[in-house]
């Protein structure tokens, strides 16, 4: 088989991680949408209402990764979860291709933090 047509696909968290993740970002984002809308009705500066960039990215990388079944922290140790939060080492070809999964979910975690940003700098 060639390298091309071999695809390695890798979740190192379980169901319960997923949920937890999936929970976590998702009261972050609510309150990270809330503090924009106060900071809006407050007419807060530009910079004050810049900061919300850490706390979106904190929402959509929880998002992010339960969607994904991949937790960044983990892959970048080459471990995952396994039972009751405890995580085990993979073997090299599932720990490169978890770790490029990681990768990506960064990346869009940081674009889309990026742009629930500026939408709130931007808001008049």
């Amino acid at each position: 088989m060639s390298a091309a047509a071999k695809t390695v696909v890798v979740c190192n968290i379980e169901p319960g991680g997923r949920r937890r993740r999936m929970t976590s970002g998702l009261v972050i984002a609510l309150l990270s949408a809330l503090a924009a809308v106060y900071l809006h009705q407050v007419h807060a500066a530009w910079p004050v209402r810049a900061a919300l960039l850490l706390p979106w990215f904190g929402a959509a990388t929880g998002v992010l990764q339960a969607l994904h079944g991949t937790c960044i922290a983990l892959a970048a140790a080459g471990r995952r979860e396994a039972g009751a939060g405890h995580a085990r080492d993979m073997d090299a070809e599932r720990s490169a291709a978890s770790r490029a999964r990681a990768v990506r979910i960064a990346a869009e975690a940081v674009g889309v933090a990026a742009l629930l940003t500026a939408l709130g700098v931007g808001w008049r």
